[in-house]
């Protein structure tokens, strides 16, 4: 047995793993040969995995949705709760990935709605609550829908968001996201820190403090995250400013729908502006439709749950 055999023998432990590492990583670079940097890096890779054990829900229920159920939801993480949402649904909020960023999978991934109750003893963080969420989803969809999905990237419509003519209109921050309470008769949706508000005449408002561009962590994603989801598209960040900033924008979600012409354009109303001029105006940012590289989720396998 070679020595590379006798490294991956799954009787060792650890300790002798990271032994072998370190006595391989003293090597001259002249001698450290091909092998031994395969060794290098899974010794490296073994240790990652060890100090980060799976998470996964205590108790699981899945049942198929009762017909004609309500909007899908998903909330909640000691007590998980999902009603109505189809496969398709899970993976894009477990992968916190667009709908068109799914491709693949049997017919029924769109069909077939779940509601779905587990339990965990996981006491997450508050700023850690998107990252155990998502962990212990993509859990439950290997282990009881038997999901195996790679990551492609393809050329597809994207966003490029620069500087508009004039500079940025917004400043840096001293905060790192500040969840905002609505004002009195407003009703707030929080999307990982950033506050959305909503009023009577269809207005959105993003007031988030200490936002990045891009996102440093799953748990903070950024304008262009944001974006993202409001597009539907991918929004790739070339503005080159850096650091954390204070945003406050105000758009109407129909008005910039129309723009996109998925519904009927309404009357113009310079007091309730497109997401695109409402960036221009109030931001200083300004978006450019290209084509770019799209992370794709492509599904291999699924089954149907068991109902339990």
């Amino acid at each position: 047995m070679g020595f590379g055999s006798r490294f991956l023998n799954r009787s060792m432990t650890m300790k002798s793993i990271l032994r072998r590492y370190h006595n391989v990583s003293r090597m001259p670079a002249r001698i450290l040969s091909l092998s031994g940097k395969l060794i290098l890096a899974i010794a490296l890779s073994f240790a990652v995995a060890a100090s980060q054990p799976r998470r996964s829900f205590e108790t699981i229920s899945i049942k198929a949705s009762a017909p004609g159920s309500r909007s899908p939801s998903i909330s909640g993480l000691e007590r998980f709760s999902v009603k109505n949402a189809s496969l398709r649904e899970l993976i894009r909020v477990a992968y916190q990935i667009r709908e068109f960023q799914i491709s693949g999978g049997p017919n029924w991934i769109d069909s077939a709605h779940y509601d779905i109750d587990a339990n965990t003893k996981d006491k997450a963080n508050p700023k850690e609550w998107l990252s155990t969420m998502t962990s212990l989803l993509q859990s439950l969809l290997e282990d009881r829908f038997k999901l195996k999905l790679h990551r492609q990237t393809k050329e597809l419509p994207v966003y490029v968001l620069t500087v508009a003519k004039g500079g940025p209109k917004f400043q840096p921050s001293n905060e790192n996201w500040i969840r905002n309470s609505p004002p009195p008769g407003q009703i707030a949706n929080i999307h990982c820190g950033a506050a959305e508000l909503t009023n009577a005449q269809l207005n959105r408002t993003l007031d988030a403090v200490g936002i990045s561009m891009t996102g440093a962590t799953p748990d903070a994603p950024g304008l262009t995250w944001f974006l993202s989801r409001e597009l539907d598209h991918t929004v790739i960040d070339k503005t080159g400013l850096t650091g954390l900033f204070d945003f406050y924008l105000e758009w109407n979600r129909a008005a910039t729908k129309a723009l996109l012409g998925s519904v009927a354009a309404p009357s113009a109303d310079p007091d309730n502006p497109s997401l695109f001029t409402a960036l221009n105006d109030q931001l200083g940012l300004k978006l450019a439709s290209e084509k770019g590289p799209v992370e794709v989720l492509v599904i291999d396998h699924a089954e149907k749950p068991t109902e339990n």
